[in-house]
């Protein structure tokens, strides 16, 4: 999921000219949101509502808690799982709209060089 969510973010270099501090902002993004600098214990009940709608959650934190909680069950692994599943196809259907529209931006401005190389002749 980590790949998917790189790749989203990788789609505005398309646009940036410098694209490093979008990388930066995404790290430490991910890595304040999933758990890894500060456990979800520390945080607040309301901040822990919001956090669980979003995805980062399910990177780092619930997958450690997966494996160091004896009290989890085979629910919570699948609720887990089916979590992280719909994400993946979040990010996949984001990352297939935008290729096909750039890939078809891209094709229309082939066509419209074609055109003008035809009437030319």
């Amino acid at each position: 999921m980590v790949f998917l969510i790189s790749c989203c973010v990788g789609m505005l270099s398309f646009w940036l000219e410098k694209y490093f501090f979008v990388l930066t902002v995404k790290e430490i993004v991910i890595q304040f949101l999933s758990g890894i600098l500060l456990p979800f214990k520390f945080f607040s009940n309301n901040f822990r509502l919001f956090l669980d709608v979003l995805p980062f959650k399910y990177l780092v934190y619930e997958p450690l808690q997966m494996f160091s909680n004896d009290t989890y069950k085979l629910i919570d692994y699948l609720r887990i799982i089916c979590i992280q599943l719909i994400w993946c196809i979040i990010f996949l259907y984001y990352i297939k709209i935008h290729i096909e529209k750039r890939s078809g931006a891209l094709l229309k401005m082939w066509e419209d060089k074609m055109f003008r190389i035809k009437s030319n002749f």
